[in-house]
């Protein structure tokens, strides 16, 4: 009895742990996101638009950021995906013994 309190509490203990960690991955995209927001605004307001360098640099920055939001988008469909058959296989057990 008392091993299975053990194992209760250490599942606990590690789904509290995954779900702090996920609130900080959360906060540092979201202070990423604005920080880089932040730059792309500062490009918008200094840009030159008669200079086709400026357009050029805006167009491949747009691109880039295109492809790793996409990126992120899906890594994290992903991630979830797992932590939920995780969280599955972790509850059938605790519904075996």
């Amino acid at each position: 009895m008392e091993d299975k309190h053990e194992l209760d509490t250490l599942r606990k203990t590690v789904l509290n742990n995954i779900k702090k960690y996920e609130t900080y991955f959360t906060l540092s995209i979201t202070i990423a996101s604005l920080v880089e927001g932040g730059f792309i605004i500062f490009f918008l307001i200094f840009a030159n638009y008669n200079d086709v360098l400026h357009w050029l640099i805006f167009i491949a920055a747009m691109a880039t950021y295109t492809i790793i939001g996409i990126g992120l988008f899906s890594l994290g469909f992903h991630i979830n995906l797992n932590a939920q058959r995780i969280l599955k296989a972790i509850y059938s057990i605790k519904d075996d013994n």
